[in-house]
């Protein structure tokens, strides 16, 4: 009895882990290398300080009039 409940599951365990492989080998092709982690990084960097910059020159861009108009209006 109790040789009968192992054999059923070592017979399930080595059907999920034939499943697991499977899956596991058809998203093999999607997943990113770590090349290509590293360049993501790297744009992502890039793309993150280029907003910033863009956005301290709008900033600027509509504060400067401001400054101007209240120091043109100082006694």
């Amino acid at each position: 009895m109790a040789s009968e409940t192992m054999a059923k599951a070592q017979t399930d365990l080595a059907t999920r882990v034939t499943a697991m492989e499977s899956a596991r080998d058809a998203e093999r092709p999607h997943m990113a290398t770590k090349a290509e982690i590293i360049a993501m990084e790297a744009k992502l960097i890039r793309w993150i300080v280029g907003t910033g910059i863009a956005l301290f020159a709008a900033l600027v861009a509509v504060a400067t009039p401001i400054v101007l108009y209240i120091v043109s209006r100082l006694p």
